[in-house]
């Protein structure tokens, strides 16, 4: 008789957990005067350092609106000030993104106006070119005879880049008898020359939030609109900025939008925020798109209270790194939050921070070395006003 025996064998799988990041440190910056800061953009430098991209608001002008400079500050890698300038006096400078280009230059994008209008005198869009000292190397301004801003962008196949904005109009007939805002798109050549604009929108507030471009060339624009029913609007045009279709994004009570970012295959990931359960209360939402903005699936990330995102990068491994805040419905005192998810969109970890009475995260970016750099605002007890916070994470 034969015993026959059998080997069993037991595969063993290793799950690679990424490990949350440590701080490594942190730096205040003070906008030498009172008013509210914000920051816009970080970009890492090829020194090691960072460029940072913000405005503060300086006053309120006799509309209620509060008079922006432009502000840019640049860092070592230890985060230390190197330089910081400020671009305003006799203008309103408010300053949306900035966009790498060549010989170690930037260009900032946003809005300007004269501080001291005259009847007639509108906004126009605005793009500055500076040298890494912050030094202004050409300005110039967009515009027409409305009230025109840019809020994003996104480069071009062609070499050149599609702006999109806001475009301020006060209505004129019987059904459009109050201040507008329609959705604003200029394409511009490699030298930012203009090459065509394109407007859209209905009978209230349309705001182009972020553009892409997409596989044939066509573009991609996510916009709050109030002309459709309060929901998120998906414009989807061809290569000459002319529409192609439409989508929307609902949810119960509200819901906003902050980046698009291509993921392959055309298909797009919107971040932004929606609440669906109580009109106080939002959680920090990802949507899943295919080319005609069309929704394939979403996923929600929530705290307690009113969570949101104000940016999102695509990370080399197909996850996201999400730059938020969050904040109970009932108290004004903020956390700064930062997301990181795999290619399957979950949560790896998150961290939060606060620093003083209230902390919000603006954006957040990989470093060359591994790591993670997150930039945004913070109020310290006793101070009058904001400052700006750039802390430095390391590796997994």
């Amino acid at each position: 008789m034969r015993t026959w025996i059998v080997v069993i064998g037991v595969l063993w799988s290793w799950v690679v957990v990424a490990a949350k990041p440590q701080l490594e440190w942190h730096s205040l910056f003070k906008f030498p005067g009172r008013g509210t800061v914000s920051c816009t953009d970080v970009i890492p430098l090829d020194d090691g350092g960072y460029l940072l991209a913000a405005q503060a608001g300086i006053r309120w002008d006799e509309q209620n609106r509060v008079v922006y400079d432009a502000w840019l500050i640049r860092t070592d890698a230890r985060g230390d000030c190197v330089s910081s300038r400020i671009y305003g006096g006799s203008q309103y400078n408010e300053v949306s993104f900035a966009i790498p280009v060549s010989d170690n230059r930037f260009v900032l994008g946003g809005t300007t106006e004269p501080a001291e209008k005259s009847e007639g005198v509108t906004s126009d869009g605005w793009l500055m070119c500076v040298d890494a000292n912050g030094d202004s190397v050409w300005s110039k301004t967009i515009g027409g005879e409305f009230g025109e801003g840019f809020d994003a962008y996104c480069p071009t196949a062609d070499g050149g880049y599609l702006f999109a904005g806001s475009l301020v109009w006060y209505g004129s007939d019987s059904t459009d008898s109050g201040w507008d805002c329609d959705v604003w798109l200029v394409k511009t050549d490699n030298s930012f020359n203009v090459e065509w604009t394109r407007r859209y929108g209905g009978l209230f507030s349309d705001r182009a939030k972020d553009v892409v471009q997409t596989e044939d060339r066509g573009f991609l624009i996510a916009i709050e609109t109030q002309s459709f029913g309060n929901a998120i609007w998906l414009l989807r045009t061809d290569s000459q900025g002319d529409s192609v279709s439409s989508s929307f994004l609902r949810a119960r009570y509200h819901e906003f939008a902050s980046d698009l970012l291509p993921m392959g295959n055309d298909q797009y990931i919107l971040a932004g925020g929606a609440s669906s359960d109580t009109v106080t209360s939002m959680d920090v939402r990802l949507w899943g798109l295919d080319a005609q903005g069309d929704s394939l699936w979403c996923r929600s990330f929530g705290r307690t209270g009113f969570d949101y995102c104000s940016g999102a990068v695509r990370l080399s491994d197909g996850g996201l790194l999400l730059a938020c805040g969050t904040h109970a419905a009932d108290s004004p005192r903020g956390i700064g939050w930062m997301i990181r998810t795999d290619a399957q969109y979950d949560s790896l970890w998150s961290i939060t921070d606060q620093k003083g009475v209230r902390t919000s995260f603006s954006v957040a970016k990989p470093t060359p070395g591994g790591g993670f750099i997150v930039a945004g605002e913070c109020h310290l007890p006793g101070d009058t006003s904001d400052v700006i916070l750039l802390e430095k994470f390391s590796p997994e």
